[in-house]
């Protein structure tokens, strides 16, 4: 007889969101291996029918494994109490993914670099029980998803992973827990090993010796890889000429350019969409040194608002217009 784990108070779906937490400026923002600190945010989606809720003992022994494990390779890991501390949210009922996702991005908005999100990994355990009479079998799988939380689009996944133990006949909840944490302790151990190579893979770090080189080859291929990032670049009261001269420099001289789409609008008021491997910090300040390049002081002549991956470039009072940037490799 199949039974879900649910019976035993074990539940079908015991899942959970790792949120990349990086700050919004300063140290390099990409992870490769271990020693990176990256902050990230453990929080559980048991919003499923039958799914386990996050605060009983099989799954708080697969995250405090997976915690673990992604510390061990260098991740400040924290919890869902650290979001409802500085946001005084109730977190205490049931969630699943899309809420979570929204609790995730809702923190990336907040303006505090602290909790500024880069990645989410959702994963989910599902579990269930086979009488065989003389024995129970207890059998779980874990699989999981990794999102872009500046994108907000999945990246990749790991998983399934499924392990099995036998328990005694008869075997009631508390003895279906202490076979259950385990099992699901060897599945977080393995799930948490790949979800950092994914995320390894996904995150590089800039090549050492790269950055600050005063060669852009070498600068430009510190962001030959990782996570790909849609800036919406936003124009109000340009020139044509200067809006050009805006774009093609970003294009031909920024570091970790990857594609850009149509303009929308008029240089009065348009919109660019600029695709990069360059983490959003060093966007921010490259247009900065653009713009004073171009003779038109971020101080003084156009304001640059950053929110989030939308970049606004409000060029102010008279109709002045700006020179035309140098060659040669400023941006690193």
């Amino acid at each position: 007889m199949t039974r879900s784990l649910e019976v035993h108070w074990l539940g079908v779906a015991a899942s959970g969101v790792l949120a990349l937490w990086l700050a919004g400026s300063g140290a390099p923002a990409f992870a490769q291996g271990s020693g990176t600190d990256i902050p990230l945010i453990v929080l559980v989606d048991d919003g499923e029918e039958h799914a386990l809720s996050r605060r009983g003992g099989i799954v708080q022994e697969a995250l405090d494994e997976l915690r673990d494990q992604l510390s061990r390779y260098g991740y400040d890991v924290k919890t869902e109490e650290i979001l409802a501390a500085n946001f005084d949210w109730d977190l205490s009922g049931r969630l699943d993914t899309t809420e979570l996702l929204r609790i995730a991005y809702a923190a990336k908005e907040s303006g505090r670099p602290e909790l500024d999100t880069r990645a989410v990994v959702i994963f989910s355990v599902h579990g269930i029980t086979k009488d065989q009479g003389f024995a129970t079998n207890v059998e779980l799988t874990l699989r999981g998803s990794i999102y872009d939380a500046e994108a907000q689009r999945q990246l990749s996944r790991f998983g399934p992973l499924s392990r099995s133990s036998t328990a005694p006949a008869n075997c009631a909840e508390s003895c279906v827990e202490q076979v259950g944490r385990p099992i699901a302790n060897e599945l977080a151990a393995i799930a948490g090993d790949e979800a950092r190579k994914e995320l390894a893979q996904l995150t590089k770090q800039p090549r050492a010796g790269a950055s600050g080189s005063s060669s852009a080859g070498q600068t430009t291929a510190a962001y030959e890889d990782g996570l790909t990032t849609i800036f919406a670049i936003r124009f109000e009261n340009f020139t044509t000429n200067e809006m050009f001269e805006v774009i093609e420099v970003m294009e031909q001289e920024f570091p970790g350019f990857v594609r850009s789409r149509d303009i929308e609008g008029t240089p009065v008021r348009a919109t660019y969409g600029y695709i990069s491997r360059a983490p959003s910090s060093k966007i921010y300040r490259w247009i900065n040194i653009l713009l004073m390049d171009m003779g038109l002081d971020p101080d003084s002549r156009v304001q640059v608002v950053k929110r989030g991956t939308e970049i606004t470039l409000k060029k102010l009072g008279g109709d002045e217009p700006g020179g035309s940037a140098p060659q040669g490799a400023r941006f690193e």
